[in-house]
């Protein structure tokens, strides 16, 4: 039994049903509630192309299918890791289906290709074939794009005490670092720029420059 995953129904699970042929056909089922009852299944089958025709093997997906009240949930999404897991342990690569008119398979398929996973193989009467890459078919299928970990910016240094420009900007970035809005920040850094060159504070703020080069005379 495969545990519940992102996005799927709450309650449901995906699990691998028995196959008369495991190293080449498999069924997934999703079950939900109490008493297990199926709510969707997908099977897969791996073919082997024509001689000379590359790739020699691949896994295709035979049927799809979720009930109508379980739809928009995740389910199938779920159904297509799970065989595409599957696909990846038998070193093959998975298919879309060849015969089919489902418009929810084929939004998949395209959402799928536009988002780097999946390559377009071929073409039939219904439409486009698609190839789930590899390095896809081991993560996840799902519309929903994880977020990265925010990175901490490191806190700026502060410098106290130094009669210099540079101090006078580190200061600056510390406080607001710290919380400060940016008006109290830029005050807090030109007291301690004040106090540092010994020159006295006037009303009228004056240039940084100004005050280091007052102390130098």
């Amino acid at each position: 039994m495969t545990k519940r995953g992102l996005g799927i129904t709450p309650g449901c699970f995906v699990r691998k049903e028995a196959s008369p042929d495991p190293s080449r056909l498999a069924r997934f089922v999703v079950t939900c509630g109490k008493y297990d009852e199926q709510v969707g299944w997908v099977t897969a089958a791996i073919r082997e192309n024509e001689p000379g025709e590359r790739p020699r093997r691949y896994a295709i997906v035979g049927n799809i299918e979720v009930d109508s009240s379980y739809h928009r949930h995740g389910n199938a999404t779920a159904l297509y890791e799970a065989v595409a897991r599957w696909a990846a342990s038998k070193r093959v690569r998975l298919r879309s289906v060849e015969r089919t008119r489902d418009a929810h398979s084929h939004d998949f398929w395209r959402k799928q290709h536009a988002k780097g996973r999946a390559r377009i193989v071929g073409e039939n009467a219904y439409g486009p074939i698609f190839e789930l890459l590899p390095k896809a078919a081991k993560g996840s299928l799902a519309g929903v794009k994880r977020r990265a970990p925010k990175r901490k910016r490191p806190v700026p240094k502060r410098t106290y005490f130094v009669c210099s420009v540079d101090a006078f900007r580190s200061n600056i970035r510390h406080n607001i670092h710290a919380g400060k809005a940016q008006p109290h920040a830029v005050a807090a850094a030109y007291g301690v720029l004040y106090d540092a060159c010994g020159v006295k504070r006037t009303k009228r703020r004056r240039k940084p420059e100004a005050i280091v080069a007052a102390r130098r005379r």
